[in-house]
């Protein structure tokens, strides 16, 4: 399931998309420096109508990345350990897209605090969802106790979005399935069989 939904049809959600396709696609190229007119030209939406609803750059950003963050599937069932290896193995192939590795080099780069926070917040919706397994697995037993769900989370997060920067050609599956071993060594409760 999509972590984030959003309503389908109506002429704002068609302008909207228009314009959050359009910069993704700047951003992809990396144009990480557009200016408005070549959204304007890019979505063939009115000028006026792209400063009333973005009146700058960074909200464009704002958006596009809410667009994008959306598109991350995220799988939550009753079997935690499958759900945790699908989520990661779904993120690794989503982090290795270039409008990711734009939007990772522009949170890195920017000097902008409240971008940076605008960034790091579209995330956050994403985080709850994935963590979602992890805390049933927490509650349950299955994790040992005091696991910090949310730290685990967040490392996984950090080590690919870093991974993705300095050498994304190692992401493959080989690279998720001995990530994921690592967590589980780090977090899963022991099962002690009792000898009889």
């Amino acid at each position: 399931m999509s972590a984030i939904k959003r309503r389908p049809g109506g002429r704002t959600e068609r302008i909207r998309q228009a314009v959050a396709t359009a910069v993704l696609e700047l951003i992809g190229r990396g144009r990480l420096d557009f200016d408005m007119q070549e959204v304007v030209t890019l979505s063939g939406i009115g000028r006026s109508t792209l400063f009333r609803r973005w009146p700058d750059r960074d909200a464009l950003i704002v958006e596009a990345l809410s667009e994008h963050v959306s598109q991350l599937q995220i799988v939550t069932s009753r079997d935690w350990e499958r759900d945790l290896a699908t989520n990661m193995h779904g993120l690794c192939r989503f982090v290795a897209r270039p409008i990711e590795l734009a939007l990772n080099k522009l949170l890195v780069t920017t000097h902008n605090a409240a971008l940076k926070k605008a960034i790091i917040d579209a995330w956050l919706p994403i985080l709850r969802v994935f963590e979602q397994p992890l805390r049933h697995a927490l509650r349950s037993g299955e994790l040992i106790d005091g696991t910090d769900t949310r730290q685990v989370v967040r490392f996984i997060f950090a080590e690919m979005a870093f991974r993705s920067m300095i050498d994304p050609a190692s992401m493959d599956e080989k690279y998720v399935d001995g990530l994921l071993r690592l967590i589980l060594q780090g977090i899963k409760q022991e099962r002690h069989s009792s000898a009889r």
